[in-house]
């Protein structure tokens, strides 16, 4: 709707750029988890979920008079950041010390919590373009869902910091022990 009503592109132009934003499920996703096996997994989802926001604060301020190539760039980037967070978000568990007897709960918990929005937040869509029809409303819609992306952010080091801290003990613990 945002496309068809904003830009006025037809619905066939719009489901096009929706069928290629899926094909971004598996460049997004594989590519995180590549960058994730070499690279720190917390700051890999931190960087993702940062660049994911500032796409989507770009969504928001898109003004409509912008050219059609440079709205689906934003669309098909959105989509990899997207993916490529739910690609690499799996891989942090492996950095929590989770017993084995309750990983299946933890990931029950983690899918209730990390899949949820797609549950409510057509709800938050409709609700705001309802108050707010038009761009106005996109805006909004945009601009809270960059703003929670930054939260996951935040959260995303905060476990990263709370992972290094407990490798350090244990290291000191270790080193304790052998001297």
């Amino acid at each position: 709707a945002y496309m068809q009503q904003n830009f006025n592109m037809t619905a066939v132009t719009v489901g096009s750029i929706t069928v290629a934003k899926l094909w971004m499920r598996p460049i997004g996703a594989a590519a995180a988890g590549f960058a994730g096996d070499f690279l720190d997994r917390e700051k890999v989802l931190a960087s993702l979920l940062v660049a994911a926001a500032a796409a989507l604060a770009g969504m928001a301020i898109l003004p409509t008079s912008a050219s059609i190539p440079a709205l689906l760039s934003l669309v098909l980037l959105i989509g990899i950041l997207t993916y490529a967070v739910r690609g690499i978000f799996w891989a942090t568990l492996d950095s929590c010390d989770i017993p084995v007897r309750i990983k299946g709960l933890a990931i029950g918990a983690i899918s209730l919590i990390g899949y949820s929005p797609d549950i409510y937040l057509p709800l938050i869509n409709a609700a705001l373009l309802e108050r707010y029809p038009g761009q106005t409303g996109y805006s909004i819609y945009f601009s809270g869902i960059a703003f929670v992306g930054l939260l996951g952010a935040a959260s995303a080091w905060r476990l990263k910091i709370i992972v290094a801290r407990q490798v350090y003990s244990a290291d000191a613990k270790t080193a304790l022990s052998e001297s």
